[in-house]
């Protein structure tokens, strides 16, 4: 394996994620605010990264949750609060699309009279 394919070829560490990020998304603008929508991708994508020793940590001594970790000593009450922190940015990051039900009926709606004006129009 030479070093072009190897990124390809073997699975993602910690430290090959940013730097393959970052070959990825150059010259794209990327904000460092948490609540714009690329600043929330890019703050719950760190927070993943910073949490993956921590979740091993959890995953190896078979812990399920935080608090388990937190009883069995295995993680530190700062670890829980990254923890906690990293699932509250990936869910922000997953929820910038969330619409009501109501709503995208509505949306549908919408749509299918302008596609039906269209049809009738010509």
């Amino acid at each position: 394996m030479n070093s072009l394919t190897a990124p390809a070829t073997s699975p993602p560490t910690s430290e090959s994620k940013p730097a393959a990020r970052d070959r990825l998304t150059a010259g794209i603008f990327v904000s460092a605010d948490k609540n714009d929508i690329t600043g929330c991708l890019e703050y719950a994508l760190e927070r993943t990264i910073a949490t993956e020793p921590i979740e091993r940590r959890l995953r190896d001594n078979k812990l399920d949750t935080v608090e388990e970790g937190l009883a069995a000593g295995v993680i530190t009450e700062a670890e829980a609060a990254l923890l906690t922190e990293a699932a509250q940015a990936v869910r922000a990051a997953i929820m910038v699309d969330d619409f009501a039900p109501e709503e995208i009926a509505k949306g549908a709606l919408q749509s299918q009279s302008k596609d039906m004006a269209a049809a009738l129009s010509m």
